[in-house]
């Protein structure tokens, strides 16, 4: 399922778009469905994009105070190069500068919801396959969103789960070990102890039973059982004989 996040300082714009992707989304089975985030400025959107990574669709307007949507998809498109920008406006005079941000599609607010639809339709055919795969995560009443990509390592730390990410720091989780690394389900994730286990796209150093892992200075321990297969994956990804 992809996230699309509407941003517009007009909450019944938004509440309009909203009601459009939500009979979108009675339309198509469950996997081709979208998630609907709200944003009612610029800012707001900015300041949680910079902390970790929001959203797949970007739908947004052009004509907002104190950051206009040009500036913020030019910021969009410097954080995440892949991600589909819409612009949905009033005034058609924009049309030509939102290309210059590499806009997905250009639709006017009268337009939305005969134009939307298709746009969605196309926008999630781009992304396909390659649009990354998440997991969440439930943490102080909030439901957080995290990209595989974006896990280093899961650590069982006392009667809770460590996961230590990129973009998010530390997140906690109430569930098992082996819970996890099953809802996962990924062949990038590695058992290196009955305590943890990590990700192969951020292992950076092997030592004697011993990794590191990028954003860590200390070398993790790696079990006897563990190693081989550790050791043999790593060796083969870094094309090493």
């Amino acid at each position: 399922m992809a996230v699309v996040a509407i941003c517009d300082e007009d909450p019944k714009e938004i509440a309009w778009t909203t009601r459009v992707i939500d009979s979108y989304n009675k339309e198509r089975p469950v996997r081709d469905q979208v998630i609907v985030r709200a944003f009612p400025s610029a800012k707001n959107l900015w300041f949680e994009l910079v902390d970790r990574d929001i959203a797949d669709i970007f739908i947004l307007d052009i004509n907002m105070p104190e950051m206009n949507g040009l500036e913020l998809a030019h910021r969009i498109r410097q954080m995440n190069s892949r991600a589909v920008i819409i612009f949905l406006d009033s005034h058609i005079e924009y049309a030509d500068d939102s290309y210059k941000v590499e806009a997905f599609r250009f639709i006017l607010k009268n337009e939305r919801e005969e134009h939307l639809p298709e746009a969605l339709d196309a926008a999630i055919a781009r992304l396909g396959g390659a649009r990354s795969q998440y997991i969440g995560f439930r943490q102080d009443g909030e439901i957080i969103r995290v990209a595989f990509s974006d896990i280093i390592y899961v650590e069982k730390v006392d009667r809770k789960l460590e996961v230590h990410t990129l973009m998010q720091g530390i997140i906690t989780s109430n569930e098992t070990l082996t819970a996890l690394f099953h809802r996962l389900n990924s062949d990038r994730f590695f058992f290196a102890d009955q305590s943890y286990f990590i990700n192969l796209d951020h292992l950076i150093r092997l030592g004697d039973h011993t990794v590191r892992m990028i954003g860590t200075r200390q070398m993790l321990r790696v079990s006897r059982r563990m190693w081989p297969a550790i050791k043999s994956a790593a060796l083969k990804e870094w094309h090493i004989t």
